[in-house]
């Protein structure tokens, strides 16, 4: 909005990093320590796919025409929570989008998550944590950058679908990626990942 964050933490979810560079606006953050976790098969399963969606939700939010956006974030989240996260989401988009104005051709945010993890679960109610990284860049405006990050995402069981109930979204843990190399360039980065597809994305 990790998931605005995410850019979205969800609305990006994630958030970008600090500098001269467009940021992905932060969240709320705060830590998770795993509590009472009950075996629900399938539900949980279920629910953990529904965290996954929604932190690698970012490049979906950010292709959404404006007249469309409100249902795309409601679409998310559990009728009472739905209307706060427009307002939050719509506003941290606003502000994103106008930080990458300068720039040229298309935005893109590309989310993988690294790995999950069940924090609590009952047959209508789950807390996961996700472990993600996100990639922002437009040409003129970002050059590629990587945000590391952790979502705790909970959920409740609504009409059959898991429905985001609160989010927050802390930095890390991020891998050593330390090197001598040159940062890599738009015109680079898009050329590496040419016919690539974004499979968080798409599920």
């Amino acid at each position: 909005m990790a998931s605005l964050l995410v850019v979205a933490s969800i609305a990006l979810v994630g958030c970008g990093a600090r500098g001269s560079e467009p940021t992905v606006p932060d969240p709320t953050t705060s830590s998770t320590t795993p509590t009472t976790v009950v075996d629900h098969g399938n539900d949980a399963d279920q629910a953990v796919a529904a965290a996954v969606r929604f932190v690698c939700s970012g490049q979906e939010l950010l292709d959404t025409p404006p007249a469309l956006l409100a249902d795309a974030i409601r679409g998310m989240w559990s009728a009472s929570s739905a209307e706060m996260a427009v307002s939050d989401t719509v506003d941290q988009l606003v502000e994103l989008r106008e930080q990458l104005s300068a720039g040229q051709g298309p935005t893109r945010y590309r989310q993988s998550v690294i790995a999950t993890r069940v924090d609590r679960s009952s047959a209508i109610e789950t807390t996961v944590s996700v472990w993600w990284v996100g990639v922002l860049s437009r040409d003129g405006a970002a050059t590629p950058q990587a945000q590391w990050s952790t979502s705790s995402v909970s959920l409740i069981l609504e009409d059959g679908d898991w429905k985001v109930t609160a989010q927050s979204t802390e930095s890390g843990p991020t891998p050593d990626h330390s090197s001598d190399s040159e940062p890599i360039s738009n015109s680079g980065f898009e050329q590496r990942l040419a016919g690539f597809v974004d499979r968080e994305a798409g599920r």
